[in-house]
């Protein structure tokens, strides 16, 4: 192809945006290196083509980091520049979690971290719905305001515990400590008025739920009410009994110090104080109290 374009074959414009796009698929700098000496203005000329993103969107969606860096080194204007759904390149990368390209394409514009594409979704969501940890850290360091962005109503914290994103959600909770600590306690503005506790509670997610409690900052949350009046624990109160209801009661009754006096009165109605002479073991059945497999499962858990 180079020796091709050297020769003056590929005389046309759009012959040469052509090879200009295969190159970006394919990350040959060389290419575009060659192209370049046919037409230095090349770069400059790609709003005038038919194309619907720029060879930046298609470069840093395949991960071709020496091709995308090649790319802005010569036209940094690249790097705010959308394609028909309003999305830069990093919208693209943050997605599909090239995270060396994230990198990359940051050290020459950071702007683009606040850039809403149509779906008014900025590159960190993505980056969360897709788990790509990493590159939500990269984002978030690179613009520590983007945690204001919302989705639907939701801040990042939210969207992981929708997402039952775990490590993610551990992740930007240290980066907020570290930044302000000052979205942590957001309530949803989606009409609930959900905590991050609310939703994952909901759903059960019990590893998620430890961690929460794990921090002194979040766990102050398990207090506030939704705008049904409801906390967490009033939530839980109403789900099926079974046995991650339990494990989660057992951990809220553990952090007593979180449990308000109506949710202890609902924990005491449920389960009656430890046995004189088996003081580990909680008697009183969680659940229906005729069914004794639900009994053992209180016991086995309880007992260890």
């Amino acid at each position: 192809m180079e020796t091709i374009i050297k020769m003056g074959t590929y005389h046309r414009e759009e012959d040469r945006l052509s090879v200009l796009y295969k190159a970006s698929r394919a990350g040959s700098v060389s290419t575009l290196n060659s192209l370049l000496q046919v037409e230095p203005l090349i770069l400059h000329k790609i709003s005038q083509s038919g194309f619907t993103e720029t060879p930046l969107h298609v470069s840093a969606l395949l991960g071709h980091l020496e091709f995308t860096k090649a790319l802005l080194m010569c036209k940094p204007k690249l790097a705010i520049e959308v394609d028909y759904s309003q999305s830069t390149a990093l919208h693209l990368a943050s997605a599909e979690g090239h995270n060396e390209v994230v990198k990359g394409m940051l050290e020459v514009n950071n702007k683009p971290c606040l850039f809403p594409n149509e779906e008014d979704k900025i590159p960190w969501h993505y980056a969360v719905i897709r788990r790509r940890t990493d590159v939500v850290k990269e984002l978030v360091n690179a613009k520590p305001e983007s945690l204001s962005f919302l989705d639907n109503g939701n801040t990042v914290f939210h969207l992981c515990a929708m997402c039952n994103h775990l490590e993610t959600l551990k992740a930007l909770v240290e980066l907020e400590i570290a930044i302000s600590g000052k979205f942590l306690n957001f309530t949803s503005s989606d009409g609930t008025g959900n905590t991050v506790f609310h939703l994952a509670v909901m759903s059960k997610q019990v590893e998620t739920i430890r961690y929460l409690l794990s921090v002194p900052t979040i766990r102050e949350m398990a207090n506030l009410k939704n705008n049904m009046g409801l906390t967490a624990f009033d939530i839980l109160k109403h789900s099926p009994k079974d046995l991650k209801t339990l494990e989660i009661q057992l951990m809220l009754m553990e952090y007593s110090g979180i449990i308000t006096e109506s949710n202890r009165i609902y924990a005491h109605s449920h389960w009656s104080p430890p046995a004189a002479a088996r003081p580990r073991t909680l008697k009183k059945k969680l659940f229906d109290k005729d069914s004794e497999m639900d009994w053992m499962l209180v016991q086995t858990k309880v007992t260890g």
